[in-house]
């Protein structure tokens, strides 16, 4: 089979490789569609340190190959999707179902071969079945869905609150729609027009440019007291420090953005204005993917609104090379099979 490989930092080279050997309980997935994730582009940078060469990729879709006998549910030409964290079943969380918990969960892509290859070898209890109506590329969109429902779950946005968010990258975008269906009234801050336009579609009530306002000053004047919720989405220290100036006392603060060693909490803002912190690592397990899925079927969620280049699977250095270097404007990068 085709797959890609990093092979060092900004090196990406596409291989031929043996298919992956079928084993109890799993299912062969020929993939249809493949995203590329900031995690990805983490490994790809050498800022994540995983064992090279590896195949990334962890958001995909594609159609059932062979499945493991004794599962009924399933069969040979389903189209599915995939989630992407794979549960240990053993551990304290796992036993009470709490499977976002795990203890030892392991993410494909990270911690074994990803999904960026012609077939993916994945546990049959991670298979979503995708309906005919939901195309391949919307599907392998999902994950900043369900990782926005996972911080509504926690900030719980009651109907008319304020809720800033900082970055409308996709996991911003994500959470822009989420806190809008949960009935927030949504700012959302960012220093680009195109993702702030998107974030507008995504039911942005309003939109804020900080390269050409205060924020801190504008949200103060808009919400009165100061934003009930903040979500912040990059990881970078000024949008960290941000939380602090446009969060209200005694406010709900998630932290989502993720980028090593860049920012830092300095805890006197958190106990002056009684905040509270919850941080969100991904998605939270069980019913999340479905409900995620039930939506876009709904056509209350378009993740292929976000999907600004399709590349085959054989470009997947020039596909890197753009979402790395932003050398043009990007959200999401989709590659296929060419088929």
């Amino acid at each position: 089979m085709k797959a890609v490989v990093i092979t060092g930092v900004e090196s990406i080279e596409v291989r031929e490789l043996d298919s992956p050997a079928m084993r109890a309980n799993y299912a062969l997935v020929r993939v249809a569609a493949a995203t590329l994730c900031g995690t990805d582009l983490h490994q790809y940078a050498g800022k994540i340190k995983t064992p090279l060469p590896r195949i990334p990729g962890h958001d995909f879709s594609g159609v059932i190959e062979e499945i493991a006998p004794g599962h009924e549910r399933f069969k040979n030409g389903d189209r599915v999707v995939v989630k992407p964290s794979f549960p240990c079943g053993s551990c304290a969380h796992c036993a009470r179902g709490d499977y976002g918990a795990c203890e030892d969960k392991k993410l494909i892509g990270l911690h074994g071969e990803g999904c960026m290859a012609e077939y993916v070898l994945a546990p049959v209890a991670n298979l979503v079945p995708l309906p005919e109506d939901v195309s391949f590329e919307a599907a392998a969109n999902l994950e900043m869905f369900t990782v926005a429902m996972n911080t509504m779950k926690r900030v719980q946005p009651r109907l008319g609150e304020w809720v800033v968010i900082l970055g409308q990258g996709p996991i911003g975008l994500g959470q822009t729609r989420m806190a809008s269906l949960s009935g927030g009234r949504v700012i959302a801050v960012d220093v680009r027009r195109e993702a702030l336009e998107m974030a507008r579609d995504f039911g942005a009530e309003i939109t804020l440019n900080s390269n050409e306002c205060d924020v801190p000053e504008e949200v103060k004047r808009i919400t009165g007291a100061g934003a009930d919720i903040v979500v912040e989405c990059v990881g970078a220290k000024a949008t960290v420090d941000l939380i602090f100036q446009v969060a209200r006392k005694e406010g709900r603060v998630a932290n989502v953005g993720f980028q090593v060693g860049a920012a830092t909490y300095d805890l006197i803002p958190i106990m002056l204005r009684s905040l509270t912190i919850h941080g969100v690592g991904g998605n939270g397990g069980r019913g999340q993917y479905e409900t995620v899925l039930a939506l876009t079927a709904s056509g209350k969620i378009e993740p292929e609104r976000l999907i600004t280049h399709r590349l085959p699977l054989t470009e997947a250095s020039k596909a890197f090379a753009i979402a790395h270097k932003k050398s043009e404007p990007v959200l999401k990068i989709v590659l296929t099979q060419g088929r």
